[in-house]
């Protein structure tokens, strides 16, 4: 070889480019080495009008794009509020046609069940998309800096290697990345189910309780976890209260159940558009299969973070 080997870099060489990397990480100047327009990838609240919100074109760069950008997302979050209210009328109309006592077949496939799933989809989508906005770090969007990685893509894509919630989870083929988009659908499909199992073991140990009460309620059969008069009382809070099995089992399952949200929410944040859809179908599937079984109230009470 006939190379200056003075040229060849040492360890210290190296070490000095990452801790240059790390600072300009740090500092927020390190940009994407990508083909597409460089993004900078924020590590505290900023003012600064500087951010890509969820896709690689809606970059923010002025003032004006920063005021209609943050128009669109108020209208989001207003949309995502009336779509809630809107399920909660549909439960109301519909609510002396799928009483309880029609069969289960017969709920599970009545116009009610069709159009409740279709809002919970759109509600859940927009829900994580609000999510992954926020996750900007931005202040003028009411969202905030968008820590991020070069390996990280912050905005929707169609990249099939991505790591999921797992080092070792790194679809590298096309049919490891459709059996991981089943997977997170797998997940997401368990995770409603988890909430419904929980909500029905919180009623049944509120009946358990009022039932040793000499001032029980009233519970409407038609509406699992709310009470005929319009002012419910409260469960007193007692040692006995605390320490009943279903109190402690619904403990555990809440343990499980905001771990699941959490995880979701952060395979979200792979912003890899079939995993995304996949995550929220499994939503929609599970919530196709429940709805005749529960409330608008009652899936209100156990949600969690993205719901």
């Amino acid at each position: 070889m006939n190379g200056d080997l003075s040229k060849i870099p040492t360890s210290n060489d190296l070490r000095e480019d990452v801790d240059k990397f790390v600072k300009d990480m740090m500092m927020g100047t390190t940009k994407m080495p990508m083909h597409m327009d460089m993004h900078y990838m924020w590590m505290w609240f900023h003012t600064k009008v500087q951010d890509t919100v969820l896709f690689s074109s809606w970059n923010v760069t002025t003032p004006g794009a920063m005021v209609w950008t943050c128009a669109i997302v108020i209208a989001m979050g207003i949309f995502y509020e009336f779509l809630k209210y809107l399920r909660w009328v549909l439960q109301q109309k519909y609510k002396p046609l799928t009483s309880r006592k029609t069969n289960y077949a017969q709920r599970l496939f009545s116009v009610e069940n069709f159009l409740q799933t279709i809002l919970f989809g759109v509600q859940i989508a927009l829900g994580y998309l609000l999510m992954l906005i926020f996750m900007t770090f931005s202040v003028w969007l009411g969202i905030a800096v968008c820590l991020g990685f070069k390996m990280m893509l912050m905005f929707f894509h169609f990249r099939v290697k991505d790591y999921i919630l797992f080092e070792q989870w790194a679809p590298t083929t096309i049919l490891a990345y459709v059996f991981s988009c089943l997977g997170v659908a797998a997940i997401a499909f368990s995770y409603e189910w988890i909430k419904f199992g929980r909500s029905k073991l919180v009623v049944s140990n509120s009946r358990a309780l009022n039932k040793e009460s000499c001032c029980e309620p009233h519970w409407d059969s038609q509406e699992i976890g709310s009470y005929s008069s319009s002012a419910p009382n409260l469960l007193p809070f007692t040692s006995h209260s605390i320490t009943t099995p279903k109190h402690l089992i619904s403990c555990v399952i809440f343990f499980v159940q905001l771990f699941v949200d959490y995880s979701l929410m952060m395979v979200s944040m792979t912003y890899n558009v079939p995993i995304f859809l996949s995550l929220v179908a499994g939503h929609i599937v599970a919530f196709f299969f429940i709805g005749p079984l529960t409330t608008v109230e009652q899936a209100e009470a156990v949600e969690g973070c993205c719901n």
